[in-house]
């Protein structure tokens, strides 16, 4: 069941070509929407739906409009916790994301779980405003993985897992080797959403939950995060 992950490269040129049309749809055409930084072109949050709709028998064509939202916010999300976009762009891309998101009829879920997730830990109000301010990015992505599964009886736990996996990737970002942060709560912070998406997708798919964890951890662990933000200020 493993090869399920594995895409072809004429699906992923084909994808890459649907994206661009997306965006030229959304008069989105400057190069730090056309040119995705590496993680957004491996982007473990797309693959791990495409196989959950796969499992759930559901056809991704159908669903394309979703995948390209989701590549959007975390083009967003990475730009915000790099801070490489310009403030103009993320303005219009957030509009451009809102509106998209009404044209779809996507229902958003409000729950702030980044909140919950903080108040477990004691970081200062600064902490906060630093590594705990992506709720709405958050909110709009993991709303978004749902919604293909919105008749599902587990239809808020893909919202929760999610909701967290796009919060351990970005903390992962905080809490890696090349940031050097000298404050270990974010790493356990990072560790507690890793637990909270690993709870998630038990409840999901308990047979294969164990796949999940394991392609997202090697994801993670093979991202060269310098690198990234090279290429997204070229």
């Amino acid at each position: 069941m493993t090869k399920e992950f594995k895409r072809s490269g004429h699906r992923l040129k084909n994808q890459k070509r649907i994206y661009r049309n997306f965006l030229l749809h959304n008069d989105l055409k400057t190069k730090e929407f056309v040119k995705n930084p590496a993680s957004d072109q491996k982007n473990i949050i797309i693959k791990n739906l495409d196989f959950l709709l796969r499992l759930a028998k559901l056809k991704e064509v159908h669903f394309v409009n979703q995948m390209n939202i989701i590549r959007l916010l975390t083009s967003e999300l990475y730009q915000l916790a790099t801070k490489t976009g310009l403030k103009e762009d993320m303005k219009v891309l957030n509009k451009k994301i809102e509106a998209n998101l009404d044209e779809y009829h996507l229902i958003l879920i409000p729950d702030n779980l980044e909140k919950n997730l903080a108040r477990e830990f004691h970081f200062t109000p600064e902490e906060i405003t630093r590594y705990f301010s992506f709720h709405h990015i958050y909110s709009m992505l993991a709303s978004t993985f749902a919604s293909p599964f919105i008749d599902d009886d587990n239809y808020y736990q893909y919202y929760e897992y999610g909701y967290y996996l796009a919060m351990y990737l970005n903390l992962g970002y905080y809490s890696n080797k090349t940031t050097i942060n000298p404050n270990y709560l974010v790493f356990c912070a990072k560790l507690k959403a890793q637990e909270k998406m690993i709870e998630a997708i038990q409840k999901i798919t308990p047979e294969f939950f164990n796949l999940f964890v394991i392609k997202t951890n090697k994801w993670l662990s093979q991202v060269n995060y310098h690198k990234l933000e090279v290429e997204q200020r070229t």
